[in-house]
C-alpha cells in the first residue's frame, strides 16, 4: 500500500451488476450457427452498455504459458455500487482466448475509499492476491504493472 492510502473494505465475493445480466454474446449466431455479429461488435454493445459514470483502470495484457498457453486481455473499469453498504465495484470484461469470446467478469466490491482509482486500485490488489499472485515477483509481472498504472 502506499503511504496515505486507507485500505477501506473490500469484498470478493459473488455478484452482478444489471448491464451484465444480458449474455454480451446473446445473438450473436444465426439458427443455423453463422457468426452475424464479430467480436468488435460485441464488445462495442458491452462498452456502450457500461454506465457513464463507470472509470476504465486499462487493459492487462499477459500470455499464460503452461502446460497450454492464453492470452489474456481484460479490461478493468470501477463503477459506482448502490446497495449493500459498498460504495464502489470492480469488474472487467475478459477475452476467452479458448471460446473466442467476450465475458463480463464482476471482481470486487468496497467501501469506505472516497475515490474511484483509488477504489479500483484497491480492489485489484485484493484480487489479484485472492488469486495467489506475488506481485513481487517476475511471474506476474503485467498484474504488478497494471496495479502500478492504476
Amino acid at each position: 500500500m502506499e503511504s496515505g492510502e486507507v485500505a477501506g473494505t473490500v469484498n470478493l465475493d459473488s455478484f452482478t451488476l444489471d448491464f451484465m445480466e444480458r449474455d454480451p454474446n446473446e445473438g450473436a449466431w444465426d439458427e443455423e450457427g453463422e457468426r452475424i455479429l464479430d467480436n468488435e461488435d460485441v464488445l462495442a454493445q458491452m462498452l456502450d452498455a457500461i454506465p457513464s459514470d463507470a472509470i476504465e483502470l486499462g487493459t492487462l495484457e499477459d500470455e499464460v504459458d503452461n502446460w497450454t498457453s492464453w492470452q489474456i486481455n481484460d479490461r478493468y473499469f470501477v463503477t459506482p455500487w448502490e446497495g449493500e453498504a459498498f460504495e464502489w465495484a470492480l469488474f472487467r470484461i475478459s477475452w476467452d482466448d479458448n471460446w473466442g469470446r467476450y465475458g463480463w467478469e464482476s471482481c470486487a466490491r468496497a467501501s469506505g475509499i472516497k475515490e474511484g482509482r483509488h477504489a479500483g486500485r484497491i480492489m485489484f490488489k485484493a484480487l489479484v492476491e485472492s488469486w495467489g499472485y506475488d506481485l513481487d515477483g517476475n511471474e506476474h509481472e503485467a498484474y504488478r504493472n497494471f496495479l502500478d498504472q492504476i
